[in-house]
C-alpha cells in the first residue's frame, strides 16, 4: 500500500500518468459491523492508515481499476477529485470450458 503513496512524483516531476488497480479496498467498513470480538486485533490501526494513505496514494492518479463496479464505486465516491471517467471494472475472466469441466465435476460427485 505504501508504495503507492510515491506513485504522484514521477507524474508530478516528468508527467508520467498512473494507475493503481483494486483488486481488494483499502478502505472498508466491513469489520465496524461485526462484534468487536471477531474483529481482526489491529484492524483499528489499519484502518486509521488505509484513510490517511489511500487519499494520498489517489492525488494524482490518472485511472483506477477494479474487479467490479462496487470497487470503483466506493473509491470514486470518497474524492471529490475523481468521478466515473476515472475509473473502469474489469472482472475477472474464465475460459468457459473451465465452467463446463467444473459443472461436470459438480454433478459426478453428487454435490446439491
Amino acid at each position: 500500500m505504501c508504495r503507492w503513496c510515491w506513485a504522484g512524483w514521477p507524474t508530478e516531476k516528468y508527467g508520467i500518468p498512473y494507475v493503481i488497480d483494486y483488486i481488494d479496498p483499502w478502505v472498508t467498513e466491513y469489520y465496524w459491523k461485526v462484534p468487536k470480538a471477531q474483529r481482526p486485533p489491529k484492524w483499528p490501526l489499519v484502518y486509521a492508515l488505509s484513510r490517511l494513505l489511500e487519499p494520498l496514494a489517489l492525488r494524482k492518479v490518472a485511472h483506477i481499476t477494479g474487479v467490479s463496479q462496487g470497487t470503483t464505486d466506493s473509491v470514486v465516491s470518497r474524492y471529490p477529485w475523481l468521478s466515473q471517467a476515472n475509473a473502469t471494472e474489469i472482472p475477472y475472466g474464465a475460459e468457459p470450458a473451465d465452467l463446463n469441466i467444473c459443472g461436470n465435476i459438480h454433478a459426478r460427485i453428487n454435490v446439491r
